[in-house]
């Protein structure tokens, strides 16, 4: 897979989550005007959510500075 593609995955797979996000924010706020309160179940798992995505763009960000890092095939040609 080419470094531009994915790329291009990493912030298609941001949009779809940030979309994700706001569907459960208004949920949230669906619950908290029903019940006067935010519920805990859906903010624990919100925070696992993103420390999953804390970790994806880590691991993206240390890929990247690898790769970047690495000499070029082409240096050598």
């Amino acid at each position: 897979m080419s470094e531009v593609k994915r790329e291009f995955d990493v912030l298609g797979n941001l949009m779809r989550i940030n979309a994700g996000m706001g569907g459960a924010t208004r949920r949230m706020l669906e619950f908290q005007d029903a019940h006067g309160h935010l519920p805990p179940h859906e903010l624990r798992e919100m925070a696992g959510i993103f420390r999953d995505v804390g970790t994806y763009l880590e691991d993206e960000a240390t890929r990247i500075e690898q790769a970047s890092t690495r000499p070029s095939s082409r240096a050598h040609a």
